[in-house]
């Protein structure tokens, strides 16, 4: 997963402007900041990446489908063909 930034400065700074004070400001800022760490948290470029991934992955199985029927397809119009014939 990717990073996400996180300005600490400022959150402080809006922290103290709501008069908390430095060592609240600090604290609730830490907290914050490894809470997003510890969180699994997907970005929108993790999931644009999973969802290419995912459709490409799709693409192929559609293909892989469309040969089997395919075979199959020509298998039985073969094996109808023989026996009309040798009938």
């Amino acid at each position: 997963m990717s990073a996400i930034t996180f300005d600490t400065h400022r959150f402080i700074r809006t922290l103290q402007k709501a008069n908390f004070s430095n060592e609240q400001a600090e604290a609730i800022s830490n907290a914050f900041r490894d809470a997003q760490h510890e969180a699994d948290v997907a970005t929108k470029s993790d999931v644009d990446t999973l969802h290419l991934k995912i459709k490409t992955e799709m693409q192929e199985m559609e293909l892989r489908l469309l040969t089997r029927i395919g075979g199959i397809v020509a298998f039985g119009l073969t094996i109808t063909i023989a026996i009309i014939k040798y009938l």
